[in-house]
């Protein structure tokens, strides 16, 4: 599939979904993020050796495993905000989103070396309104 807004669209409902089907399960946190990571690490691997490709450097590797242990703590916080009752769902969910928005533009530009304009930085800027408006 080549529609970037559709992948955009699938994308969010594949990372957004399933904690609130672990939620309205009852599962916890520790086996929501377990249960979920089987099919993701099957269905991503089988997509990607279909492809073809060559596997990553040593470095690559290690930085990437360094992602997925970050990955993994984020799922786990993002699930128990998603299961506990004590958190406000409504006011911390989309704070998660707004943070991936910041954290995406920011390492784009350090990491990656894409262009910060003022259409950004405003963008930003409303995005941290946003945030602050939604924990209050």
């Amino acid at each position: 599939m080549n529609n970037g807004l559709a992948l955009a669209l699938i994308a969010a409902i594949g990372f957004f979904a399933w904690p609130i089907v672990g939620r309205a399960n009852g599962v916890n946190s520790f086996w929501t993020v377990l249960i979920v990571t089987v099919p993701t690490v099957v269905i991503t691997s089988m997509v990607r050796l279909s492809e073809g490709g060559t596997f990553p450097s040593t470095k690559a590797s290690l930085f990437l495993l360094m992602a997925g242990a970050m990955n993994g703590i984020g799922m786990l916080a993002a699930t128990r905000i998603m299961q506990d009752s004590r958190f406000d769902l409504s006011a911390l969910f989309p704070i998660i989103n707004i943070s991936a928005i910041a954290i995406s533009a920011l390492g784009g530009l350090i990491l990656l070396g894409e262009s910060f304009t003022l259409a950004k930085g405003i963008g930003l800027a409303f995005a941290c309104v946003a945030a602050w408006l939604l924990s209050r």
